[in-house]
């Protein structure tokens, strides 16, 4: 995919075009999102109620039966919509399965390690890594635009 854009100034108000052979599920998703009203995600903690920018978030995974996401600067705030809508809502953003009960945002990704036992350790720009499941690896990697 081919992605263009121009920074124009002058413009009364924005404006993204779609040029596509076909609309497929990925394109007709960020219309979606693009036409919604959203601004980001509501997380919780304690007393505080947060508004989350999706460039905020590095990782969101389950813990229990709760939803919890983990921005870049250390916080964790725990989320109300279930992991399947976020990912849906997120992918647009570059957010990718990377096990059951994780989401990772892509561009956060900093390395790959591989074990011994064929398992795949995504390390993030912020230090913390999370294990990716076996059925995860062939997407990860292709997200990221390595082969093998």
């Amino acid at each position: 995919m081919k992605i263009n854009l121009k920074i124009d100034s002058s413009l009364n108000e924005d404006s993204v075009d779609f040029n596509v052979r076909k609309l497929d599920d990925k394109i007709s998703k960020a219309i979606d999102y693009l036409e919604s009203e959203q601004k980001g995600l509501i997380g919780y903690k304690a007393d505080e109620i947060v508004l989350i920018m999706p460039d905020e978030i590095v990782l969101i995974f389950t813990e229990g039966k709760k939803i919890f996401t983990r921005l870049a600067n250390g916080e964790k705030y725990m989320l109300k919509e279930r992991l399947y809508e976020l990912e849906e809502n997120l992918m647009p953003f570059g957010f990718i399965r990377i096990a059951n009960s994780s989401i990772a945002n892509g561009e956060q990704i900093r390395k790959l390690k591989m074990a011994h036992d064929g398992s795949l350790c995504v390390v993030f720009k912020d230090g913390s890594s999370e294990f990716a499941s076996r059925r995860s690896v062939k997407n990860i990697k292709t997200y990221l635009g390595i082969g093998g």
